[in-house]
């Protein structure tokens, strides 16, 4: 349940960081720093949420290894 909660936000940032590259790439000039600084923050709330996700499989991975009989 958190996980898929987690899952679901992820998806949001990246496609939000997608839309905003997307501005700033049709862009004629350089893009303006507060969308640049939009895309960086984007970037550390994903790899963020990457390293949670990865925690959680990791826990789960762990837990299910020390419940199953060997």
């Amino acid at each position: 349940m958190v996980r898929d909660k987690i899952e679901k936000l992820y998806e949001r940032l990246v496609d939000e960081r997608r839309r905003l590259v997307g501005v700033a790439a049709e862009s004629a000039t350089v893009p303006p720093s507060s969308l640049l600084t939009q895309i960086a923050a984007l970037d550390g709330s994903i790899s963020g949420t990457e390293a949670v996700l990865d925690e959680i499989s990791m826990a789960r991975r762990a837990h299910a290894t020390k419940a199953s009989p060997n």
